[in-house]
């Protein structure tokens, strides 16, 4: 009595043997009886499963096999017709009896290559002429090479009588070598002014077999072809063909043709007539239906244990109090993510902020809820710290265009000074003038689309004054896009590039063109030139400086440079691509989200 009190009270102390026991109580034992009746459940749903498909099986190759001996029969037919042709025509002239005889010989091969038959024969009298061909025409005294005889079925007519024979060695240039299996003829005589014929079409065992179920690797069924006498035809195992059925199981298989399947020797049979004088049968052994309902039983198992009411009731009623808040505390933790703000919402209702008595999931909680508040607050300053580095990197990079792009004109004005173009020179200054003057009114880093055309046209302008007019340039956009918002100084250095580098020399003239299109829900820049472009190395390099997000300041530094600020989160992560081929000129697409200014 001490020892059961003793257990009762270490139970009640522990957590997890209350658990423990609940589960042992409420789901082991439904399950234990439940288990058995599954069993014969998942035997009998496996094994209509697997005869259902192989029944489905087994009736598409008896139709295919069907159709092809009455393909067979039909194609006599045909045969007979040339055959006849042949038996009418007299031996002399004997040109003429030749010429006959190739003809037929042709359409016979012919047939037989359009209809994928292994090999025809025609069986003629011994003294006649044909009979010595050999390869498609015999003598009848040849029927006993193909192990038949023409009493076998002269009494027939010309009623088809199919005949199977292993071991039939045909000429070498029907078998190349390679004799088959066994051969299925079909054999028709006829008697054809006063002289006996006989025609034999033969398909082999390896035909036979494409009619025959396949089955998966692992699985031990069996599917073969026999006649009436037993005999094996062609099978999935190769030693059967040729071997005969014992009496008792040719004779089980014939008497239950009207059932879908029945059992014999520890395996379930499905046997299908096919002509009237074929059977195809398949065996699949019981003990693989056993094997295929084993993963069915162990799937209503756990079916059971989730839809059973008495282990669904016992289970939440019993555990329902003791681990609800484990529950709401395994459900917050498991959504904690250190990249966002966590959602604290269900932690700070499991415990009152008033409550003085705390059990140990209470403290946990309390110490979880104390644990996110902190994260929280420093997920929000680190998210701060961070858009505020983003946007010092972005107008560091933009900072850097300035100098760049100065030094670049002053030089041009330096040229015109020292060749004694002060008009030019003064215009330049002038323009330049212009140039800052408007690019400082505006102090934010992005500026509408129609102010960055201005501050890129003002700039040809200078150039084009420098460089004598040796450029020309268009710009089409569609309307309502120069309101979008774009990084400022993007389209200059781009510019900058196409006049510096793009003039293929001797005063040859060159062309900008600058089209801004919508595309969907982005808007795409394309600057295109004609001039001398860049060879396939370069623009490799040039790439994978893109791609990258590299700042190189030897070079190459405008475009990584406008890559980098496009690429960022300021700009919604756009991005730029190059094309360009060596003396044909160079592309440049710029793909931004269409971003508006905030009033």
């Amino acid at each position: 009595m001490k020892l059961f009190t003793s257990l009762i009270n270490t139970i009640k102390e522990h957590f997890r043997l209350k658990l423990i026991i609940c589960f042992i109580l409420c789901a082991i034992l439904p399950l234990l009886i439940l288990g058995t009746i599954s069993y014969k459940i998942s035997y009998n749903i496996a094994k209509d499963k697997i005869l259902k498909e192989t029944a489905i099986s087994c009736e598409k190759n008896q139709h295919l096999l069907e159709n092809r001996m009455t393909q067979i029969e039909n194609l006599e037919d045909s045969i007979h017709f040339n055959l006849c042709m042949l038996c009418t025509t007299a031996e002399q002239p004997m040109s003429n009896y030749i010429d006959k005889l190739s003809a037929v010989r042709n359409n016979i091969a012919s047939i037989a290559d359009s209809f994928n038959i292994y090999h025809v024969n025609i069986f003629l009298p011994d003294d006649t002429f044909a009979s010595k061909e050999g390869l498609t025409f015999c003598s009848l005294s040849d029927l006993k090479k193909y192990k038949v005889q023409l009493s076998d079925f002269s009494k027939q007519g010309l009623t088809p009588n199919w005949i199977f024979r292993k071991d039939i060695n045909f000429p070498y240039m029907v078998s190349k070598g390679e004799e088959p299996s066994g051969v299925l003829s079909c054999y028709r005589y006829a008697k054809i002014n006063s002289q006996k014929t006989c025609l034999a079409v033969h398909i082999t065992s390896e035909e036979l077999s494409n009619y025959l179920n396949t089955f998966s690797e692992g699985n031990p069924s069996l599917s073969y072809i026999i006649n009436s006498k037993g005999v094996v035809l062609s099978s999935t195992d190769k030693k059967q063909i040729g071997g005969s059925l014992s009496n008792e199981k040719l004779h089980a298989i014939t008497q239950n043709l009207r059932l879908s399947h029945f059992s014999y020797d520890k395996c379930e049979i499905i046997s299908t007539p096919v002509h009237n004088q074929l059977f195809l049968v398949t065996e699949t052994p019981d003990y693989y239906i056993r094997q295929s309902s084993s993963f069915l039983v162990k799937m209503i198992f756990i079916c059971f244990m989730i839809i059973v009411p008495l282990t669904m009731l016992s289970i939440i009623w019993v555990a329902d109090q003791m681990t609800n808040k484990i529950n709401h505390l395994s459900h917050s933790m498991s959504e904690i993510k250190m990249d966002d703000v966590i959602d604290s919402t269900q932690i700070d209702k499991l415990v009152l902020s008033s409550s003085t008595h705390l059990d140990e999931i209470d403290s946990l909680t309390v110490t979880c809820a104390n644990m996110i508040s902190e994260l929280n607050s420093s997920f929000e300053n680190n998210l701060q710290l961070k858009i505020q580095e983003e946007k010092l990197n972005y107008q560091l990079l933009q900072s850097q265009i300035n100098p760049h792009f100065l030094y670049n004109i002053l030089a041009s004005v330096q040229n015109l000074l020292s060749f004694g173009e002060i008009t030019k020179a003064n215009k330049m200054l002038a323009d330049l003038s212009l140039f800052y003057k408007g690019l400082l009114r505006t102090s934010n880093d992005l500026i509408p689309i129609k102010k960055e055309l201005e501050i890129a046209q003002l700039y040809m302008e200078m150039e084009a004054l420098c460089k004598d007019n040796l450029f020309d340039w268009n710009i089409d956009m569609e309307e309502g896009i120069e309101n979008f918002l774009i990084c400022k100084f993007t389209l200059q250095p781009i510019l900058e590039n196409s006049i510096q580098h793009g003039f293929k020399g001797n005063g040859i003239h060159m062309h900008i063109d600058i089209s801004i299109r919508y595309d969907d829900d982005m808007i795409e820049i394309m600057i295109s030139d004609n001039g001398i472009g860049m060879s396939p190395e370069k623009l490799n390099e040039l790439r994978e400086g893109i791609v990258s997000k590299q700042i190189h300041y030897e070079k190459h530094f405008g475009i990584s440079n406008i890559n980098s600020r496009i690429c960022s989160s300021l700009q919604g992560h756009g991005t730029l691509r190059v094309e360009s081929n060596k003396d044909t000129g160079t592309t440049i697409y710029i793909r931004i989200p269409q971003l508006l200014e905030d009033y």
